[in-house]
């Protein structure tokens, strides 16, 4: 027999054979095997990540070199927000608290961008609209974890800063794929469970690391704590709401594959 022929074997790893369409394994079953090659090296940055990229830059740059009333009103501050100021449910995802925290979001950002990218379209094609839904996707689960945040700090003094929780909306949506061709799996399978697991512990270990930190530095660290409710918040909307964004992204009606 022509080995051509022969069907691929079968390999329990997150992302499936690279050749083909990958079928969502059923939820018995070890999740197939991861591509090789990198999505994001595919192709040149789509449009929309480097639209994202620019801002969180420029909102850094503001910090360091601007007076520190032009960006101290984009802080997202709970009492402000309930007082009417709306621009920081926004404007706080493009500050940051210091170096550390700025590198580790960009890099979460860069890690995040091929499971979403390939979830939401080919990366190989210039696709306005599959850009256009990751920057929606980016603003949305910030703006959920902006008010998730206020809602459970409303007598805080202290404000929130940061892009984390639109970061975790990636997050959430990336805890789903199931391939290089951005099958969806439910979010009762398995695989995903083990996923939501990791974003758990992560969160622990990041407060707890700040906290250390923080002890050992006097505070000098620049993060007086960690926002996880704004992580919390922005990771459920990448997670229930992937197939909507998957659907808008590609322009097509596809089959609902949320939680059954």
């Amino acid at each position: 027999m022509d080995n051509r022929d022969a069907p691929p074997p079968y390999d329990p790893s997150p992302w499936g054979p690279r050749s083909g369409r990958t079928s969502v394994p059923p939820a018995g079953d070890a999740p197939p095997r991861p591509a090789r090659e990198p999505v994001l090296s595919r192709r040149r940055w789509p449009v929309g990540d480097l639209v994202l990229l620019a801002l969180i830059a420029t909102g850094f740059g503001l910090q360091m070199f601007a007076p520190p009333q032009w960006t101290s009103w984009l802080a997202l501050y709970p009492q402000r927000v309930i007082q009417g100021d709306v621009a920081s449910l926004v404007g706080h995802m493009f500050l940051h608290a210091g170096i550390v925290h700025i590198l580790f979001n960009l890099s979460a950002f860069v890690a995040l961008a091929a499971p979403v990218h390939a979830a939401l379209g080919d990366l190989r094609k210039d696709n306005l609209r599959s850009s256009g839904v990751f920057v929606l996707l980016f603003l949305l689960s910030g703006l959920a974890g902006a008010l998730f945040f206020v809602a459970l700090n409303l007598a805080s003094p202290i404000p929130a800063v940061g892009a984390s929780g639109a970061i975790c909306g990636l997050w959430g949506l990336a805890s789903r794929v199931a391939g290089p061709e951005g099958e969806l799996l439910p979010v009762r399978h398995p695989h995903v469970g083990k996923n939501i697991r990791n974003f758990i512990v992560m969160n622990l270990v990041i407060v707890l690391l700040v906290f250390g930190l923080n002890a050992l530095a006097g505070g000098a660290t620049g993060m007086a704590g960690v926002a996880w409710e704004a992580h919390v918040g922005g990771f459920l909307v990448g997670l229930f709401a992937a197939p909507l964004f998957q659907r808008l992204a590609r322009g097509r009606v596809l089959r609902w594959q949320g939680m059954r």
